[in-house]
């Protein structure tokens, strides 16, 4: 009797920890992003910042929703000459106090943020704080073609360091 006791007592206190699966609110904000989803492909170039030399890589973006669709979860591969040149992982969600979104990046070379993304029509940015500067960031979507091009910026004046050119295969 007592282990009946004890395994309803179990099943009750599980129930009252189950969760409501999809926040409409969260969902509706993310659904703005809805023409990120999907698969990317394409070409690229980054600066090197040492020896300021172009080097090109290919670049595969994978962007899901996920957690209900209350994220919006991205794995990113560039690779150059069969090698790994960009591993990248982010997480976007709508903001809880603005009309923005939360990004979060995590690198390979253990580089993390949490930056403040904004969306108008077909364009979303962000910005990074650099010791001598900004770094930004402008993704611009037109049917399935994605460009992205990296600045830095100082002074009023913005310098490309990054770009790529991808195309939506699925």
């Amino acid at each position: 009797m007592k282990k009946l006791i004890v395994i309803a007592m179990s099943l009750i206190s599980m129930g009252s920890m189950a969760q409501d699966h999809g926040n409409p609110v969260m969902c509706k904000k993310l659904s703005a992003l809805d023409q990120l989803v999907g698969d990317w492909e394409g070409e690229g170039y980054i600066i090197d910042q040492r020896t300021r030399e172009k080097k090109t890589f290919i670049q595969i973006e994978e962007m899901r929703y996920d957690l209900d669709s209350t994220i919006i979860a991205i794995k990113g591969v560039g690779k150059s000459d069969g090698k790994i040149v960009h591993d990248a992982r982010a997480i976007i969600r709508p903001s809880d106090t603005s009309d923005h979104f939360e990004f979060y990046s995590f690198l390979a070379d253990g580089r993390t943020g949490k930056f403040l993304m904004e969306k108008e029509e077909n364009i979303i940015k962000w910005y990074i704080d650099v010791p001598q500067g900004q770094l930004r960031y402008t993704i611009t979507i037109k049917g399935d073609s994605y460009h992205e091009i990296g600045e830095f910026g100082a002074g009023g004046q913005w310098y490309p360091f990054m770009e790529m050119n991808l195309k939506k295969v699925m």
